[in-house]
């Protein structure tokens, strides 16, 4: 099975997209992080201004009409030049305006259509878009302009590849060789083809001409690891992504396809050490936590990989959290669900930020304070352990909220307000004793000896009293198993009630 293509671009506004960095990995996981699920959503957004711009040269009515904020101004469409429309979209690029950046491209093809430059440009950006059909045609015009840069071929063909249109892939890879046969990125890139469609001794061909123009091309070093793998030639497919990880020890695919192929091979420790280094790299992809967990099993470590389950549970949790608020914004509750969530891995910051969403979009939000009071005292901010349960005292007395309440006093040597917290909580424990005894000290320290006593009375009973508690519940017989008879033969009709004489009985008869 083929993995994810992977593409490392120099500029999207580049002279030309660079296509060179082209990795085989296995499939990856559904994306968790909340801001790149709010993204999915919201560039819906800009589709449509996007396929206004992309494949044709139909210009924008005026410059005016593009915002370019920091980029060259743009006074009308007849007094600027292309070069000038070609700075403005790469600004605009950089400012993350890729819909506008595309208008603006627009106009330079309709200024100049006989110039590939912004046709190049408007595929890259339409490619990001995932609007591969207006890329491919972009990259079909510039060719038409250029037919002999073998850069633009490589280009086209990396678009028809990720449209898995393989055949035609094929055709400007092996045309962009033949103009240019010291060029490799085509090599590697026609060798993907030949994965995508099984064919792996031909793939490995490709990929060898690629390393035989450039030893230490490392995409070429990886995608030939994983056509070895495919075909089960496990020792030279880790000799491969080992030579990868020689010259890049982060390169997180060749990780990924050493730990595969170690499992295979029977070296489920050494796969587990590898995974390791990509959740370092990578630390909440599902699938590296799923692979790590499956090598922790065939080691015969079935803790590790109940935790490295447990933590692809907490991740799935998460997700469907940021699904349901990318959907909805303004939903306090799954703000605060999601605080919570957070807390459960530590993440304070996030967690943090969460509970001040809640209680921004509905101030007093009772969940978010209780969390962010609970997340305040693991953190020891305990002045905002006391603000936030105060006010979410006025909404509900419950014991819980008093007793955290009480800590937090406790922690700030607070003793009265602890003890008064304890007390509206009907708490008893260890932590009631000890506020008691130190506020004894307290009142021992101001003189007032006869308040000192008096709280150390009451801490010596709470700590009989839960002495007695727990000698009873240990001396308590065990409770007899009860078993309530049966009977599953179908109960006779109760017979009706004879209507009681109505005469006189005699005294004899009563006795």
């Amino acid at each position: 099975m083929i993995g994810d293509f992977r593409t490392e671009r120099k500029s999207l506004c580049g002279e030309i997209l660079d296509t060179g960095r082209h990795q085989l990995a296995q499939p990856g996981s559904r994306t968790k992080g909340l801001e790149r699920v709010m993204k999915r959503y919201i560039s819906a957004f800009g589709l449509a201004a996007i396929l206004s711009g992309c494949g044709n040269s139909h210009p924008a009515d005026t410059a005016e009409q593009v915002s370019t904020d920091g980029a060259a101004a743009v006074a009308s469409a007849s007094q600027v030049t292309y070069d000038q429309l070609l700075a403005s979209a790469e600004q605009l690029v950089r400012e993350k305006k890729i819909s506008e950046a595309i208008q603006v491209l627009t106009q330079a093809i309709s200024l100049d259509p006989t110039s590939a430059t912004a046709y190049v440009r408007r595929a890259a950006l339409c490619s990001e878009a995932n609007l591969l059909a207006q890329a491919i045609a972009d990259m079909s015009s510039a060719i038409q302009i250029e037919p002999n840069n073998a850069k633009y071929l490589n280009t086209r063909g990396y678009f028809l590849l990720l449209a898995k249109q393989y055949d035609r892939a094929d055709r400007d890879f092996s045309d962009a060789i033949g103009l240019d046969l010291e060029y490799v990125q085509p090599y590697n890139n026609r060798g993907l083809v030949a994965v995508a469609q099984g064919k792996y001794d031909l793939a490995i061909k490709d990929f060898d001409n690629a390393l035989r123009f450039k030893p230490d091309y490392l995409d070429a070093h990886n995608n030939r690891g994983f056509a070895l793998l495919q075909l089960e030639q496990l020792e030279p497919a880790i000799e491969a992504f080992t030579e990868v990880l020689k010259i890049d020890p982060g390169y997180v695919n060749a990780l990924t396809n050493r730990a595969r192929a170690y499992m295979k091979f029977g070296q489920p420790l050494n796969a587990a050490t590898d995974l390791t280094k990509v959740i370092e790299l990578q630390p909440d992809l599902e699938p590296h936590y799923l692979l790590r967990a499956e090598a922790y099993r065939a080691a015969g470590d079935e803790a590790a990989a109940a935790k490295d389950m447990a933590y692809v549970q907490w991740l799935n949790r998460l997700a469907d959290l940021n699904t349901r608020i990318a959907r909805s914004p303004r939903d306090a509750d799954a703000w605060a669900l999601r605080g919570r969530h957070m807390v459960l891995q530590s993440r304070h910051d996030e967690a943090k930020h969460s509970f001040q969403n809640a209680l921004t979009l509905v101030p007093g939000h009772l969940d978010a304070l209780i969390g962010r009071a609970e997340l305040a005292m693991s953190t020891g901010d305990y002045a905002t352990v006391v603000a936030d349960c105060t006010e979410a005292l006025k909404q509900e007395p419950r014991s819980e909220i008093f007793s955290l309440r009480g800590d937090a006093h406790f922690e700030m040597s607070q003793f009265g307000d602890a003890i008064a917290d304890y007390e509206s909580a009907r708490r008893f424990d260890e932590r009631v004793v000890d506020a008691y005894r130190k506020r004894a000290e307290q009142f021992r320290a101001n003189g007032d000896e006869q308040l000192a006593k008096a709280d150390e009375a009451t801490a010596n009973r709470l700590v009989q009293q839960m002495t007695q508690a727990s000698i009873a519940v240990q001396q308590a017989p065990p409770r007899e198993m009860v078993i309530e008879q049966t009977s599953f033969e179908t109960p006779a009709k109760p017979e009706k009630s004879k209507p009681e004489s109505t005469e006189k009985k005699s005294p004899s008869e009563d006795k």
